[in-house]
């Protein structure tokens, strides 16, 4: 049997939760959900080793110390955007949600 790649989870994990994040979209589940999934990717690029190389379909993906701190911030500030959303549903009285 085959190892995954640790590196290959920061590609699956995302494009796995779009439908759930998809179905609650309309509530402030749905930016809850989509920040916790992106805090924990913050955190699993953080804790990857800064060497770590992924072949994906042919193509080489090399993750070295900067390429390492780039994705952590992408993904925390991105987390920070989703709890924003979430807050601002829940704030909202117009809005509909769960």
């Amino acid at each position: 049997m085959p190892i995954v790649p640790a590196m290959f989870w920061l590609i699956a994990l995302p494009l796995a939760a779009t439908p759930l994040v998809y179905l609650l979209r309309k509530s402030w589940l749905g930016a809850a959900v989509a920040a916790l999934i992106a805090f924990f990717l913050a955190w699993f690029a953080l804790q990857l080793p800064s060497d770590a190389i992924l072949n994906l379909l042919g193509r080489t993906i090399a993750l070295d110390e900067l390429s390492q701190v780039v994705l952590v911030l992408l993904f925390a500030a991105t987390a920070v955007l989703f709890l924003m959303l979430a807050l601002f549903f829940v704030s909202s009285p117009n809005r509909q949600g769960c």
